[in-house]
């Protein structure tokens, strides 16, 4: 009896996955109806399959599918549909149905903080009072919808928007387990350069035995690539490379109205051998230490999602060792060690999951001080200000 087309593309799936792909690339679903769809995410999570799923369909309807989607699996009891974002160029959806993995989330808390600090840290620094209260205005915004209508609809790992410029973001970051040089194009492209910057963190999964960072910018014209596929770790290498990843105030802010000093040097200036030092940077040293201690969490085994659904899943694990004890005593017994192994096994992901989440709290408690001093500074200045005004 032939595979139902559902099972026949989980095993896809699972197939590259075993191979050991570097990337996960979409499964395309194109002919499948509603309910064949609705099938295979619920498949695709109960069999484990890394699944992005790709489907051509039509730009009008596409919004009403993601949400029709989401609904459905909601009443289904499922998790909703992590990221769904539409290629305008290719006409076709992506739907990202599979909950965020350790890796990927300790890199992007861990890239997200560290940028955080380093623009809070820069406010004390800045002479112009006015520049000073712009910068302490910028908001990381996290993972936001970017859309334009028939232009862009796309999801950023990590977004920076300064509040009240007009811009959807300024400066967006991908933490990819997939292929996004393509996307990071379009971010530039897509908003007619409101997007001033994209920088990408490719972690090579499932393998994790390399990393590479990319940078893509504007320069007035469709952007070029300032660094790509760069690598800043690689398990091969005794000595791993130096380098940084290196943002200029204009990435955030914009160049209109800014200092020539806080400007990324354009496509021209380029040409012209004219260059200037970024004001926020994050070391090779720094990505490296966030990647190989994200690494070091996902290879000691996925983390079990916390919550209802983790203690159903661990409810019915028992049920079902519990349901072989009626055969002999020494197979009860096997099953019940087996049973407590899993339980230990459950609680030890469980506290390596919180110590994780207590590394990024210290970053952020970090930040958040940096920020506070940047802001008590930013007082103080205005009050000099002030008091200049007063006097004269």
């Amino acid at each position: 009896m032939a595979a139902s087309p559902v099972v026949s593309k989980i095993a896809e799936a699972m197939a590259a996955k075993v191979h050991g792909d570097e990337h996960i690339d979409p499964v395309s679903l194109d002919g499948y109806n509603f309910n064949a769809i609705i099938q295979y995410i619920v498949n695709a999570r109960r069999e484990g399959t890394e699944s992005l799923i790709s489907l051509h369909y039509p730009a009008s309807k596409a919004y009403d599918l993601a949400v029709r989607l989401e609904r459905k699996l909601t009443q289904l009891d499922q998790d909703k549909i992590r990221r769904c974002e539409y290629d305008f160029e290719s006409g076709i959806l992506y739907l990202d149905i599979m909950p965020v993995r350790p890796l990927h989330y300790v890199v992007q808390e861990g890239v997200k903080v560290d940028l955080r600090g380093s623009l809070a840290a820069l406010i004390p620094a800045i002479d112009d009072a006015k520049l000073r209260h712009r910068v302490s205005q910028v908001l990381e915004m996290g993972e936001v919808d970017i859309r334009r209508q028939g232009k862009i609809w796309k999801q950023g790992d990590i977004s920076f928007c300064e509040p009240g410029s007009g811009r959807l973001s300024s400066v967006v970051g991908e933490i990819s387990t997939s292929h996004v040089e393509r996307k990071a194009i379009q971010y530039i492209d897509g908003t007619q350069g409101e997007i001033q910057a994209v920088f990408i963190v490719d972690m090579l999964y499932p393998t994790a035995t390399k990393a590479k960072m990319s940078l893509f910018t504007a320069d007035g014209t469709k952007g070029h690539w300032v660094q790509r596929s760069v690598i800043f770790y690689d398990d091969a290498l005794e000595e791993q490379p130096i380098g940084q990843l290196g943002l200029y105030l204009s990435d955030f802010l914009g160049a209109r109205g800014l200092p020539t000093a806080f400007c990324r040097p354009s496509a021209a200036e380029l040409a012209a051998e004219i260059s200037r030092v970024p004001q926020i940077i994050m070391s090779f040293d720094q990505l490296r230490a966030i990647f190989l201690y994200a690494r070091d969490i996902h290879r000691k085994e996925d983390v079990p999602a916390p919550g209802r659904k983790a203690k159903k899943r661990a409810r019915e694990e028992e049920e079902q060792v519990d349901g072989h004890l009626s055969t002999n005593r020494e197979e009860a017994k096997r099953a019940r060690q087996e049973r407590y192994e899993r339980r230990d096994k459950r609680q030890r992901l469980l506290e390596e999951q919180k110590n994780a989440e207590g590394h990024i709290l210290e970053l952020e408690r970090r930040a958040t001080k940096a920020e506070e001093e940047a802001l008590k500074v930013k007082q103080e200045s205005e009050q000099q200000v002030e008091q200049a005004k007063q006097q004269a």
